[in-house]
């Protein structure tokens, strides 16, 4: 569960806009990592282990993810081409007039 909600606070750092980020090694097997708008917002040391490891297991997660909604978009293609056999349209929009 903490691997799930750090993916998410990193993918959600990485998505904003900011005026600068900089990168300070800390040890031989940590970084540092600051995120500034004009001032640091946030600052974070990760020990590289665990960032290769977070990046495997979201890794992991995006493929399986990826793999779910391919399944669903042939689901929902294979019920299309059966509408379409059947004869089995799009309701047409109906104006205003139709309507009252």
């Amino acid at each position: 569960m903490q691997i799930v909600i750090l993916a998410i606070a990193i993918l959600i750092s990485a998505t904003q806009v900011f005026a600068e980020t900089t990168y300070e090694k800390v040890s031989d097997n940590e970084i540092k990592v600051i995120n500034t708008l004009p001032v640091v917002i946030n600052q974070n040391v990760y020990n590289y282990e665990f960032l290769l490891s977070q990046r495997t297991a979201i890794q992991e997660m995006k493929d399986r993810d990826n793999i779910l909604r391919d399944k669903e978009l042939v689901e929902i293609d294979m019920a299309l081409a059966e509408c379409k056999k059947l004869g089995i349209k799009e309701e047409p929009v109906k104006t205003l007039e139709e309507t009252l």
